[in-house]
Formats: structure tokens, sequence, C-alpha cells
């Protein structure tokens, strides 16, 4: 056989092998498709990985197969993003990072919703009856002019669950625990307390301290445990349940005061690809813009905190202001721990909003693993128990309850045209503040504004 025969038969032989071989990226083009703790785990080589892989449309059979070829294990199929849950050895995910039918892979990383407590600054609380929101109290703002309450909308609240406390009266309308890998529906509960909290910041019925929209409907989508945390993929599947029953249980508002820190473009974040899905499925998602605003140690105020989801581009991310427990304007801030933008690795301008966050008195169940470790941030009236508690947590429920008016007002109304309109009606700073849009976004939401802005 000649040379050049010989020559061509492998260049034949080798075409072949490509033309049948399931087609894989090298490895600089593979890494991009990892987030920055998978990055990390390659490096490591540990042993299993629980990832958030996303796939092409229509491929997800072909890549479980390959999964399970490989000695993966599929926990969970998240429809609403295109994308597995999946345990993986770490001799399989360099394979499966390679594949060419998946888009990214990120970690189920761990989601938190720790609120601010133990103010080394002030440790005082907020134990004023008139709970003050947006330059009046909530009445004033919302129930003295009787334009709206709320009533017959859903608000979805993905959190530690909710407390059946009087306040909420008949108002929770369904309750459904994620935490144990299923979707189970369960009495409503909340042991952690964290849930409860900002429910009673959305809509309790409480006559020392009211919700914004005291009369919409509640549903409580649990995914966290009693110590506050729990994993992306859970949260993934709340909002993936909500976007499916958004015409059976009236869902037009989700909130979301949890997240993790950004490790990956809002492109290829799972939690962020989940929230811009349920947007362009017609809810409106509020989102807490995080705590990561200053150095815990030194104090120092920083940007580029923003968590996820907060980055996602069609969520409203609120940041936390500090009212001093006035009803005036002039003495306003911004709360020192409420994250700043821009958005990490985008440069995404936000928060979208502020709203009052520090030192929230709000509903408390006694027997919560918060009211029971922070005796500092119980409040007491009249025999009453609630809890005084600060952080972005406690800003986005208020940002919910005002879109909860809105809607009420204009069934209509979608997300771009409800910011617009928080946005035009808001409040800015006073001068010498020196607010940016990387720290307040559009100012303080004013929610009588907002009502009157949409009425006009």
């Amino acid at each position: 056989m000649s040379n050049r025969l010989r020559v061509l038969r492998l260049v034949m032989t080798a075409l072949a092998i490509c033309l049948v071989a399931t087609p894989v990226l090298a490895g600089p083009a593979r890494d991009k498709k990892a987030d920055k703790a998978l990055r990390g785990a390659l490096k490591g080589r540990t042993e299993q990985h629980t990832v958030i892989l996303r796939v092409n449309p229509g491929t997800r059979r072909q890549v479980r197969l390959a999964i399970e070829q490989c000695g993966g294990v599929v926990k969970n199929q998240l429809q609403l993003i295109d994308a597995l849950t999946v345990n993986l050895p770490g001799s399989c995910l360099d394979a499966i990072l390679e594949n060419q039918n998946v888009k990214s892979a990120g970690s189920d990383a761990s989601v938190t919703s720790t609120p601010v407590v133990g103010f080394s600054d002030d440790s005082g609380v907020n134990a004023d009856p008139v709970q003050v929101f947006g330059g009046y109290s909530v009445r004033e703002a919302v129930g003295g002019h009787e334009w709206a309450t709320g009533s017959g909308i859903g608000v979805a609240v993905i959190d530690s669950g909710i407390a059946p406390l009087p306040a909420f009266e008949d108002r929770i309308t369904a309750f459904y625990d994620f935490t144990g890998g299923g979707v189970v529906a369960t009495a409503p509960n909340d042991s952690y307390g964290h849930g409860t909290h900002v429910a009673g910041l959305i809509g309790g019925n409480d006559p020392l301290f009211p919700g914004v929209a005291v009369d919409v409907n509640l549903i409580g989508l649990k995914v966290l445990n009693a110590s506050g945390s729990g994993m992306t993929s859970d949260v993934i599947r709340a909002l993936e349940f909500a976007v499916a029953n958004r015409e059976a249980l009236s869902i037009r508002i989700v909130n979301l005061s949890l997240g993790h820190p950004i490790l990956a473009p809002a492109a290829d974040d799972p939690l962020v690809q989940a929230v811009e899905s349920a947007v362009r499925a017609g809810l409106i998602v509020t989102v807490s813009a995080g705590n990561w605003g200053r150095n815990p140690v030194t104090g120092e105020v920083g940007y580029a905190g923003i968590g996820s989801p907060g980055n996602a581009p069609s969520a409203i991310t609120t940041g936390a202001s500090d009212t001093k427990n006035t009803l005036t304007r002039n003495d306003d801030s911004v709360a020192p721990y409420s994250s700043r933008g821009p958005s990490w690795y985008d440069g995404f301008a936000k928060p979208d909003i502020l709203a009052p966050g520090h030192k929230m008195v709000s509903l408390t169940d006694s027997g919560s693993y918060l009211f029971s470790h922070f005796a500092q941030n119980r409040v007491e009236v009249n025999g009453a128990h609630y809890l005084s508690l600060s952080g972005t947590s406690m800003a986005a429920p208020h940002i919910a309850g005002v879109l909860s008016l809105m809607v009420s007002l204009d069934p209509t109304l979608n997300f771009t045209q409800s910011l617009q309109l928080l946005q035009i009606s808001a409040r800015p700073f006073p001068a010498g503040s020196s607010c940016t849009t990387s720290t307040c976004g559009s100012g303080i939401v004013d929610a009588a504004a907002a009502l009157t802005a949409e009425a006009a």
C-alpha cells in the first residue's frame, strides 16, 4: 500500500469518527459553561457534585442518557428553564460539560434569607404601633384612601413558610412544601419565622402592625428549612409551580426575600433564568437586593454586592432604606448593609428601588427559630408578640404589597408597566445624601403616589 493511500485511509477513518462521535467542546470552552463554584470544584476534583444543567430545547432525554451512562443520577427535571438537577461524580463532570447539548452548568447553591440582627450601631427597635411606610403609615398610604386593599390578588411567598396566625385570617389559600425534594401540600407552618414576618409585611391584617395590602391572598411555597437555608433547585421548582398554577391560585405577584452570591452571568444563572421565565409567563417578581452592602469586619460600604436573583433583568430588585422611625423623609438614608449595584459580571443597574427595611416590626410565631434565638429583637405591645427585623428581605415585601394594590386596580398590569409606575412615583432622597443609581435605584417607593399615577 502506498503512503498516499495510507494517509487517505487515516483521514477517512478520522472523519468517520468525527461524524459518529458526540461532539465535544475544548477545555476553555467547557470551563465557560461552569459557574464560579463549579470551576473551583473541578480544580479540587471533589467526589460528588449537585449540578443544575441547562440544556438545548428538546435534548433533555439525550443528556439524561449521557448522565446515566457515566454514573450520574437525575434528581429532578426543571421544565421552566429546560434543565435537570443531577448528582454527578467528579469523573463524570468534565464529560457532561463537554456535551454540546449542555448550555450551562450551575451549582445547586445554598440560598439563605438571613436577616440583619444585633445592630452594632443602634440596639433599639422600631416599636411604634404606627408602621412607617412611604412617608405615611401603611393605613394612611393605602387604606385611608380606600383605593384598594389587594382583595382577590394572590401573592406567592417563596420562603420558610407562613405560620397560620389570626392576622392572616383565612387568606393563606394554599401551602406547599418543597424542602423534601418533592412537592407536598401541607397545613401552613414556619419553624424558622422569616416567611411569616415577610407575609405580615405584605398583607397581615393586624390592628397594630398591618401589612401593605391587608386583603391579599397568600400562597405559601416553603423552600427554606428550620435554619433559614435551602437549595436553588427547590426555589426554581417553587417558581415553576407558581407559573403552572398561576390561574388556579390567582397568583399575580411572587416575593423572593432570599438568594445567594452571584456565581455566573445572568444568562447562565439558573435562578435568574427561572425568574425571567416566570415574568414572561405573566407574573411580577419582586426580589431582595441582598445584605452585602458593607464589609462586616471593617464596616466599609462597598459596591457590586447585589445577590442572585436580584441580578435578574426582569425582577423588581429592592434595596432597604432606614426611616429613622420618623414620618419625615428628611432624615431617611440607605441602610448600610443594603447591597449596592451594579450587578457582578453583567453590570446591570440594580437595585431598581428602595423600600423601608430597617427595624421593621411584623408578625411572628413565638415557637419559631428567630423569635426563640433573638430576644433583643422581640417587640411586645399589650401582651401581643412581634419581631423587629432588618434587611432587604423586609424591603421587598413592601414592594410586593404595593404591586398587589396596583394590580387590583388594573388586572392587566405587567412587569414593565408596574416597574415604570413605581419608578416615576418614587421619592428622591434629600439633597446631599450622595444617592446614586447604584445605591438607591429610582428612590424610595411611595405607595400613594404610585396608585395616584396609575389612576391618572
